[in-house]
């Protein structure tokens, strides 16, 4: 049965956008959902359509959108040819963007301006658009599982659902709901626990998730240090306590403390640091390994070390930034479409 899609009118629009495997069947284990999440930041960087929030369950994803208003985001492409074929490149491989950097070259020889306007604008109207995000996001996905488990026909069980939300306090009710989707499935009892989520990124330091969280608390700029105490309140307030997921006390004892993370509580979220950091201790201590093996790090590194991301750890510093996304499971191959 169609259902009508309400669209926003204003120049930035939130859509809390979700979509189920055919059948309902539990087809994504954890290298499916970091593809899933591979995917979603390219077709973000790609279109401009932002994430607020996600998650990607075994059989159905979730995901909590802004899309801003086109034109600022467009325009720019538009009028700078070279600046269009580089973000092609977020999608398309080298070889793909030479090919179009020729046709285009045809037509301006040619002095057929307009048709090479026209191979741009083509590339534009997907952009900023929720529907060929979408659109683009499962198709891709759908290309990618069939040719990892030998498979045909279609991923997902219908056209995805959306909900217009409005950007206040319904959009950090709808990510909490994102966020809790795990929890309340009963595979854990705390949302950071769960590594397919924005709240989880969000916990262990990567700065887009942390950003999409702060926006849906209303902040415009990354304050995560300071509002995640405030969503994790949100996210615990609107919990209902149950034998399956979470118990009543633990859930006070997440508001007692106003929904701050304890050191120990953070460790565990960025168990990077204790594998991939290559140097933990204090700033002194890094800095003094430094002056002794300069000749390890060139001249251009000025400084050793690096605050660990997503808390504040006090004297705890790591040799090298790990405040990015979470890196893909080995051997996992993406396949790359025009």
């Amino acid at each position: 049965m169609y259902r009508r899609r309400f669209l926003g009118h204003g120049p930035i629009s939130f859509y809390h956008v979700m979509s189920r495997t055919t059948g309902g069947d539990f087809l994504f284990g954890d290298a499916e959902k970091f593809l899933f999440r591979q995917w979603l930041t390219k077709m973000s960087a790609f279109t401009g359509v932002r994430i607020v929030t996600w998650c990607c369950m075994s059989n159905h994803f979730h995901v909590l959108v802004e899309v801003p208003d086109r034109g600022p985001f467009v325009r720019p492409l538009l009028e700078d040819e070279e600046k269009m074929l580089k973000h092609l490149r977020i999608l398309y491989s080298k070889a793909e963007v030479l090919a179009i950097r020729r046709e285009l070259e045809m037509y301006r020889t040619a002095g057929h301006d307009s048709l090479a306007d026209d191979l741009l604008r083509k590339f534009s109207r997907r952009m900023c658009d929720l529907a060929a995000f979408m659109k683009e996001l499962k198709h891709r996905l759908t290309l990618a599982f069939n040719k990892t488990h030998g498979r045909r026909g279609t991923l997902w069980m219908a056209p995805y659902k959306s909900v217009l939300v409005e950007g206040s306090d319904a959009l950090a009710t709808v990510a909490a709901y994102i966020d809790l989707n795990p929890v309340r499935a009963g595979i854990v009892s705390d949302p950071k626990d769960y590594r397919f989520c924005g709240y989880a990124e969000a916990v262990a330091g990567v700065g887009a998730s942390q950003k999409g969280l702060c926006r849906a608390l209303g902040a415009t700029r990354n304050d995560w240090h300071r509002l995640s105490g405030r969503y994790r309140v949100l996210l615990y307030g609107t919990l209902d306590a149950s034998p399956g997921s979470v118990s009543r006390s633990e859930i006070e004892a997440v508001l007692a403390v106003g929904g701050q993370l304890s050191v120990a509580q953070l460790l565990r979220c960025r168990v990077r640091y204790m594998t991939d950091g290559g140097i933990l201790g204090s700033r002194a201590y890094l800095e003094a390994y430094l002056s002794n093996a300069a000749w390890q790090f060139g001249s251009s590194r000025s400084t050793a070390s690096r605050a660990m991301a997503g808390g504040d750890w006090g004297q705890l510093f790591s040799l090298r930034d790990l405040k990015k996304s979470p890196v893909i499971l080995p051997g996992l191959q993406e396949t790359v479409v025009a």
